[in-house]
């Protein structure tokens, strides 16, 4: 048994498991002011969710019903289909919200890929197929 301090009213208790952060006081007081509710997505999450359905529109699939990943050619529904930023946002911040920057990737090489270009990432792994 250890003794921490509450994170409710600042006071020593014996925890008796690791996930226990107050005191019993705390803990069951039924009279606490509830919390306000976290904001389900923030300015920048909303703007990549209209930026996203944007470019769906602009570009939609092809005849067969698909896009295809830019690095490994794998077919992609809309379940799949992640947008990829070409220059990465960390490197430029303006193409954010361009619409010439983004592009389809697969899930597998859009996480493999990180803040690399796709020019960079296929001069260091280009035979590197869709999974």
């Amino acid at each position: 048994m250890i003794e921490r301090m509450c994170t409710g009213c600042g006071t020593t208790f014996v925890q008796y498991n690791s996930l226990q952060k107050k005191c019993g006081k705390c803990a069951y007081n039924l009279n606490a002011k509830p919390k306000k509710p976290m904001k389900r997505m923030g300015k920048v999450g909303k703007q990549w969710v209209s930026d996203r359905n944007e470019w769906i529109s602009n570009h939609p699939p092809s005849h067969e019903g698909y896009w295809y990943c830019v690095i490994g050619g794998g077919a992609l529904t809309i379940d799949t289909l992640t947008i990829d930023h070409d220059i990465s946002r960390g490197r430029d911040q303006s193409k954010r919200s361009d619409q010439d920057n983004l592009q389809p990737m697969c899930g597998f090489h859009n996480g493999d890929k990180g803040s690399l270009s796709t020019a960079e990432y296929l001069l260091k792994r280009p035979d590197l197929k869709c999974r």
